[in-house]
């Protein structure tokens, strides 16, 4: 098994728990349905030394290389990187 571990680090003034709690929303959306994900975890930080160090963590889990490979070259997963709030990170 692969893990893909992303986390995201939001502007300053992006950084609040509602625009947070947008995107972990838009990413389940987003990314829920890639080809090979085998499971799918959203993270939010829970103290102060992870706020300072990110605002999002993406987990994708998927069985293979070739999996992953597949599932990064998919339009979501390509439309999620550069979504609207990729200009906030």
């Amino acid at each position: 098994m692969i893990e893909r571990i992303v986390l995201v680090k939001l502007e300053a003034d992006a950084a609040t728990d509602s625009h947070r709690q947008d995107l972990a929303a838009h990413s389940r959306q987003s990314l829920g349905a890639l080809p090979g994900l085998r499971s799918l975890s959203l993270g939010l930080p829970s103290d102060a030394h992870a706020l300072r160090s990110w605002d999002l963590s993406v987990v994708m889990c998927f069985d293979d290389q070739p999996s992953v490979d597949q599932a990064v070259e998919d339009p979501a997963y390509q439309s999620w990187l550069t979504g609207p709030w990729a200009e906030r990170v």
